[in-house]
Protein backbone atom coordinates (compact mmCIF):
# COMPACT_ATOMS: atom_id res chain seq x y z
CA UNK A 1 0.00 0.00 0.00
CA UNK A 2 1.41 3.10 -1.08
CA UNK A 3 2.05 5.58 2.24
CA UNK A 4 1.49 8.46 0.33
CA UNK A 5 -1.78 10.72 -0.65
CA UNK A 6 -2.49 10.69 -4.54
CA UNK A 7 -1.30 14.31 -4.82
CA UNK A 8 2.02 13.78 -2.67
CA UNK A 9 2.84 10.61 -4.98
CA UNK A 10 2.39 12.77 -8.26
CA UNK A 11 4.52 15.49 -6.96
CA UNK A 12 7.59 12.58 -6.25
CA UNK A 13 6.95 11.43 -9.55
CA UNK A 14 6.93 14.48 -11.44
CA UNK A 15 10.24 15.41 -9.39
CA UNK A 16 12.00 12.31 -9.88
CA UNK A 17 11.30 12.26 -14.06
CA UNK A 18 11.74 16.23 -14.16
CA UNK A 19 14.64 16.55 -11.63
CA UNK A 20 13.05 20.39 -10.72
CA UNK A 21 9.77 21.07 -8.38
CA UNK A 22 9.52 24.10 -10.42
CA UNK A 23 8.25 22.40 -13.56
CA UNK A 24 6.59 19.62 -11.31
CA UNK A 25 4.58 22.89 -10.80
CA UNK A 26 4.10 23.56 -14.07
CA UNK A 27 2.83 20.42 -15.53
CA UNK A 28 0.55 19.89 -12.43
CA UNK A 29 -0.60 23.24 -13.28
CA UNK A 30 -0.29 24.49 -9.32
CA UNK A 31 1.51 26.85 -7.29
CA UNK A 32 5.38 26.07 -6.60
CA UNK A 33 5.09 26.18 -3.01
CA UNK A 34 2.22 23.84 -3.43
CA UNK A 35 4.83 20.90 -4.76
CA UNK A 36 7.33 21.51 -2.00
CA UNK A 37 4.87 21.40 0.69
CA UNK A 38 3.62 17.58 -0.88
CA UNK A 39 7.73 16.62 -1.24
CA UNK A 40 7.66 18.29 2.61
CA UNK A 41 4.58 15.24 3.66
CA UNK A 42 6.35 12.69 1.41
CA UNK A 43 9.79 13.22 2.90
CA UNK A 44 7.68 12.59 6.42
CA UNK A 45 6.50 9.22 5.50
CA UNK A 46 9.63 8.21 4.52
CA UNK A 47 9.40 9.02 0.63
CA UNK A 48 12.42 10.54 -0.54
CA UNK A 49 12.68 11.47 -4.65
CA UNK A 50 15.08 9.38 -6.37
CA UNK A 51 17.01 12.82 -7.26
CA UNK A 52 19.92 14.74 -6.38
CA UNK A 53 19.28 16.43 -2.67
CA UNK A 54 19.38 20.13 -4.14
CA UNK A 55 15.39 20.65 -4.21
CA UNK A 56 14.68 18.85 -1.06
CA UNK A 57 17.33 21.23 0.49
CA UNK A 58 16.07 24.16 -0.81
CA UNK A 59 12.63 23.33 1.00
CA UNK A 60 14.89 22.88 4.19
CA UNK A 61 16.50 26.13 4.06
CA UNK A 62 13.23 28.07 3.56
CA UNK A 63 11.63 26.11 6.80
CA UNK A 64 12.62 28.11 10.03
CA UNK A 65 10.35 26.12 12.08
CA UNK A 66 6.80 24.61 12.61
CA UNK A 67 3.72 25.48 15.19
CA UNK A 68 1.24 23.42 16.26
CA UNK A 69 -2.11 23.93 17.47
CA UNK A 70 -3.12 21.33 19.97
CA UNK A 71 -6.53 20.84 21.12
CA UNK A 72 -5.68 21.47 24.94
CA UNK A 73 -3.06 24.22 24.96
CA UNK A 74 -1.10 23.46 28.32
CA UNK A 75 -0.79 19.28 27.13
CA UNK A 76 2.34 19.17 24.87
CA UNK A 77 0.66 15.35 24.30
CA UNK A 78 -2.84 16.70 23.24
CA UNK A 79 -4.35 16.34 19.72
CA UNK A 80 -3.24 18.04 16.79
CA UNK A 81 -5.73 20.40 15.33
CA UNK A 82 -3.53 22.14 13.20
CA UNK A 83 0.22 22.23 11.97
CA UNK A 84 1.95 24.88 9.39
CA UNK A 85 5.42 26.01 9.01
CA UNK A 86 7.18 29.39 9.07
CA UNK A 87 8.80 30.30 5.87
CA UNK A 88 12.44 31.87 6.36
CA UNK A 89 11.74 35.12 4.68
CA UNK A 90 15.39 36.11 4.38
CA UNK A 91 16.54 33.59 2.51
CA UNK A 92 16.11 35.20 -0.92
CA UNK A 93 19.27 34.20 -2.54
CA UNK A 94 18.88 30.77 -1.77
CA UNK A 95 15.44 30.73 -3.37
CA UNK A 96 16.28 32.59 -6.32
CA UNK A 97 19.16 30.58 -6.86
CA UNK A 98 17.02 27.52 -6.96
CA UNK A 99 13.78 29.16 -9.05
CA UNK A 100 16.58 30.27 -11.93
CA UNK A 101 18.20 26.91 -12.07
CA UNK A 102 15.07 25.23 -12.78
CA UNK A 103 13.92 28.19 -15.36
CA UNK A 104 17.57 27.67 -17.23
CA UNK A 105 16.70 23.49 -17.47
CA UNK A 106 13.62 24.71 -18.44
CA UNK A 107 14.71 27.12 -21.20
CA UNK A 108 17.25 24.18 -22.60
CA UNK A 109 14.31 21.73 -22.89
CA UNK A 110 12.97 23.45 -25.32
CA UNK A 111 15.68 25.32 -27.39
CA UNK A 112 18.23 23.80 -30.01
CA UNK A 113 21.86 24.73 -29.94
CA UNK A 114 22.05 27.43 -33.70
CA UNK A 115 24.92 25.38 -35.82
CA UNK A 116 27.58 27.58 -36.93
CA UNK A 117 27.22 30.12 -39.38
CA UNK A 118 29.34 30.50 -42.79
CA UNK A 119 32.25 32.01 -42.01
CA UNK A 120 33.15 35.76 -42.84
CA UNK A 121 35.29 37.31 -44.82
CA UNK A 122 38.37 37.31 -43.15
CA UNK A 123 38.67 41.20 -41.66
CA UNK A 124 41.99 43.00 -39.86
CA UNK A 125 43.35 40.45 -36.93
CA UNK A 126 45.09 43.38 -35.37
CA UNK A 127 41.39 45.25 -34.65
CA UNK A 128 39.23 44.39 -32.49
CA UNK A 129 35.22 46.16 -32.49
CA UNK A 130 33.64 46.55 -29.26
CA UNK A 131 30.04 47.31 -28.75
CA UNK A 132 28.72 48.53 -26.15
CA UNK A 133 24.99 48.31 -24.84
CA UNK A 134 23.93 49.82 -21.41
CA UNK A 135 21.08 50.94 -19.54
CA UNK A 136 18.82 50.27 -22.51
CA UNK A 137 15.61 49.19 -20.01
CA UNK A 138 13.75 47.31 -22.41
CA UNK A 139 10.05 47.70 -21.73
CA UNK A 140 9.60 51.27 -19.87
CA UNK A 141 6.38 52.60 -20.71
CA UNK A 142 6.36 56.49 -21.70
CA UNK A 143 2.80 58.67 -22.32
CA UNK A 144 3.98 61.78 -24.27
CA UNK A 145 1.33 63.85 -22.44
CA UNK A 146 3.49 63.46 -19.53
CA UNK A 147 7.08 63.01 -20.72
CA UNK A 148 6.53 64.58 -23.89
CA UNK A 149 7.27 61.56 -26.25
CA UNK A 150 5.67 58.14 -26.31
CA UNK A 151 8.34 55.12 -25.77
CA UNK A 152 7.24 51.92 -25.55
CA UNK A 153 8.90 48.23 -26.37
CA UNK A 154 8.02 48.36 -29.97
CA UNK A 155 9.64 51.32 -30.30
CA UNK A 156 12.67 50.60 -28.61
CA UNK A 157 12.86 46.69 -30.50
CA UNK A 158 12.84 48.79 -33.83
CA UNK A 159 15.19 51.28 -32.39
CA UNK A 160 18.08 49.47 -31.52
CA UNK A 161 18.12 46.78 -34.20
CA UNK A 162 18.16 49.83 -36.73
CA UNK A 163 21.25 51.17 -34.14
CA UNK A 164 23.01 47.76 -34.74
CA UNK A 165 22.67 47.19 -38.41
CA UNK A 166 23.98 51.15 -38.78
CA UNK A 167 26.34 50.60 -36.09
CA UNK A 168 27.90 47.41 -37.51
CA UNK A 169 28.09 48.58 -41.40
CA UNK A 170 30.21 51.50 -40.20
CA UNK A 171 32.44 49.74 -38.04
CA UNK A 172 35.90 49.10 -39.76
CA UNK A 173 36.21 45.49 -40.96
CA UNK A 174 37.49 43.28 -38.13
CA UNK A 175 38.61 39.82 -37.23
CA UNK A 176 36.84 39.95 -34.01
CA UNK A 177 34.11 41.98 -31.71
CA UNK A 178 32.79 41.91 -28.40
CA UNK A 179 29.47 42.96 -27.42
CA UNK A 180 29.38 43.86 -24.40
CA UNK A 181 25.31 44.53 -22.90
CA UNK A 182 26.45 46.06 -19.35
CA UNK A 183 23.29 45.62 -17.54
CA UNK A 184 20.09 47.18 -16.88
CA UNK A 185 18.79 45.61 -20.43
CA UNK A 186 15.09 44.66 -19.09
CA UNK A 187 13.35 47.25 -17.40
CA UNK A 188 11.73 45.14 -14.90
CA UNK A 189 13.09 41.46 -13.39
CA UNK A 190 9.88 39.59 -12.83
CA UNK A 191 5.77 39.21 -13.07
CA UNK A 192 5.95 42.10 -10.98
CA UNK A 193 7.55 45.68 -12.26
CA UNK A 194 9.17 46.72 -9.50
CA UNK A 195 13.02 47.02 -8.73
CA UNK A 196 14.30 43.67 -7.19
CA UNK A 197 15.78 45.99 -4.12
CA UNK A 198 13.86 49.26 -3.40
CA UNK A 199 10.74 47.95 -4.54
CA UNK A 200 9.87 50.85 -6.28
CA UNK A 201 6.95 50.62 -8.36
CA UNK A 202 7.98 51.26 -12.49
CA UNK A 203 6.06 52.34 -15.47
CA UNK A 204 5.79 49.05 -17.53
CA UNK A 205 4.88 48.26 -20.64
CA UNK A 206 3.09 45.23 -20.85
CA UNK A 207 3.29 41.46 -19.66
CA UNK A 208 6.53 40.07 -18.20
CA UNK A 209 6.68 37.10 -21.15
CA UNK A 210 6.61 39.31 -23.87
CA UNK A 211 9.58 41.29 -22.79
CA UNK A 212 11.32 38.27 -22.32
CA UNK A 213 10.51 37.13 -25.57
CA UNK A 214 11.10 40.67 -26.89
CA UNK A 215 14.67 40.63 -25.13
CA UNK A 216 15.46 37.12 -26.55
CA UNK A 217 14.47 38.22 -30.54
CA UNK A 218 16.46 40.96 -30.45
CA UNK A 219 19.58 39.76 -28.44
CA UNK A 220 19.96 37.20 -31.25
CA UNK A 221 19.14 39.53 -33.97
CA UNK A 222 22.17 41.37 -32.76
CA UNK A 223 24.63 38.24 -32.53
CA UNK A 224 23.36 37.06 -36.25
CA UNK A 225 24.16 40.43 -37.45
CA UNK A 226 27.21 40.30 -35.95
CA UNK A 227 27.77 36.47 -37.17
CA UNK A 228 28.09 38.10 -40.68
CA UNK A 229 30.81 40.15 -40.19
CA UNK A 230 32.69 39.05 -37.58
CA UNK A 231 35.12 35.91 -37.37
CA UNK A 232 34.73 35.26 -33.49
CA UNK A 233 32.70 37.34 -30.84
CA UNK A 234 32.83 37.51 -27.07
CA UNK A 235 29.61 37.93 -25.58
CA UNK A 236 28.66 39.81 -21.57
CA UNK A 237 25.30 39.81 -20.16
CA UNK A 238 26.87 42.01 -17.63
CA UNK A 239 24.93 41.79 -13.99
CA UNK A 240 23.02 45.50 -12.94
CA UNK A 241 20.62 46.33 -10.33
CA UNK A 242 17.74 46.43 -12.42
CA UNK A 243 17.50 42.94 -13.73
CA UNK A 244 19.92 40.84 -12.31
CA UNK A 245 17.65 37.76 -12.53
CA UNK A 246 17.53 37.88 -15.94
CA UNK A 247 21.15 38.69 -16.81
CA UNK A 248 21.61 35.19 -15.09
CA UNK A 249 19.36 33.63 -17.55
CA UNK A 250 20.28 35.43 -20.65
CA UNK A 251 23.76 34.40 -20.44
CA UNK A 252 22.83 31.18 -19.54
CA UNK A 253 20.72 30.64 -22.30
CA UNK A 254 22.90 32.05 -24.77
CA UNK A 255 25.75 30.16 -24.10
CA UNK A 256 23.28 26.77 -24.30
CA UNK A 257 22.32 28.03 -28.25
CA UNK A 258 25.43 28.78 -29.02
CA UNK A 259 27.67 26.37 -27.77
CA UNK A 260 27.96 24.43 -30.86
CA UNK A 261 29.78 27.63 -32.31
CA UNK A 262 33.07 27.92 -31.99
CA UNK A 263 33.24 31.77 -33.30
CA UNK A 264 30.99 32.79 -30.40
CA UNK A 265 32.24 32.86 -26.61
CA UNK A 266 29.71 33.67 -23.77
CA UNK A 267 31.46 34.84 -20.91
CA UNK A 268 29.27 33.21 -18.66
CA UNK A 269 31.59 34.65 -15.04
CA UNK A 270 28.76 34.67 -11.90
CA UNK A 271 30.18 38.14 -11.03
CA UNK A 272 29.27 41.80 -11.15
CA UNK A 273 33.23 42.62 -12.85
CA UNK A 274 34.33 41.50 -16.22
CA UNK A 275 37.37 41.51 -18.97
CA UNK A 276 38.23 40.76 -22.23
CA UNK A 277 42.08 40.74 -23.21
CA UNK A 278 43.20 41.35 -26.66
CA UNK A 279 46.76 41.85 -27.38
CA UNK A 280 48.26 44.80 -25.59
CA UNK A 281 45.12 45.69 -24.23
CA UNK A 282 42.62 44.54 -21.55
CA UNK A 283 39.44 45.88 -21.67
CA UNK A 284 37.09 46.01 -18.14
CA UNK A 285 33.33 46.04 -18.04
CA UNK A 286 31.24 46.68 -15.12
CA UNK A 287 27.31 48.08 -14.73
CA UNK A 288 28.32 50.51 -11.93
CA UNK A 289 25.55 50.09 -9.58
CA UNK A 290 28.74 48.41 -7.23
CA UNK A 291 31.25 50.38 -7.71
CA UNK A 292 31.61 54.31 -9.44
CA UNK A 293 34.23 55.06 -12.05
CA UNK A 294 37.24 56.73 -9.68
CA UNK A 295 36.78 53.43 -7.53
CA UNK A 296 36.50 50.83 -9.82
CA UNK A 297 39.84 50.58 -10.95
CA UNK A 298 40.99 48.83 -7.78
CA UNK A 299 38.52 45.80 -8.26
CA UNK A 300 39.61 44.97 -11.89
CA UNK A 301 43.40 45.43 -10.95
CA UNK A 302 42.43 43.10 -8.01
CA UNK A 303 40.56 40.59 -9.98
CA UNK A 304 42.06 40.48 -13.23
CA UNK A 305 45.92 40.87 -11.83
CA UNK A 306 47.90 38.19 -14.80
CA UNK A 307 45.85 40.39 -16.87
CA UNK A 308 46.00 43.92 -16.11
CA UNK A 309 50.25 42.98 -15.37
CA UNK A 310 50.73 41.63 -19.11
CA UNK A 311 48.72 44.09 -21.23
CA UNK A 312 49.99 47.77 -21.92
CA UNK A 313 46.66 49.66 -22.93
CA UNK A 314 43.68 49.49 -20.10
CA UNK A 315 39.93 50.75 -20.43
CA UNK A 316 36.76 50.27 -18.51
CA UNK A 317 33.49 51.07 -19.81
CA UNK A 318 30.17 51.48 -16.92
CA UNK A 319 26.83 52.31 -16.94
CA UNK A 320 24.49 52.53 -14.31
CA UNK A 321 24.68 56.61 -14.24
CA UNK A 322 22.90 57.44 -17.05
CA UNK A 323 25.56 60.03 -18.10
CA UNK A 324 28.58 60.31 -19.95
CA UNK A 325 31.79 60.38 -17.68
CA UNK A 326 35.82 59.72 -18.93
CA UNK A 327 38.10 59.50 -16.09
Amino acid sequence: MDPLTPKQREAVDLVEKHGSSYVAAKIAGVARQTIDDRLTGAKRRGVVPDISNEVLADVARRVAGRSTLRKYEYEESGDVILEWEIARQNDKEARLQNILDAATSAFKAGVKPRKKAPTPKRGRADLLNCYILTDYHLGMLAWHREAGEDWNIQIARDLLLRWFDTAITAAPNADQAVFAQLGDFLHWDGLEAITPESQHNLDADTRFQKLVETAIEVITAIIEMLLAKYRKITILMCDANHDPASEVWLRSWLAFIYKKNPAITVDTTADTYYCVEFGHTSLFFHHGHKRKPKSVDDVFVAKYRPIFGRTKQSYAHMGHQHHRDVE
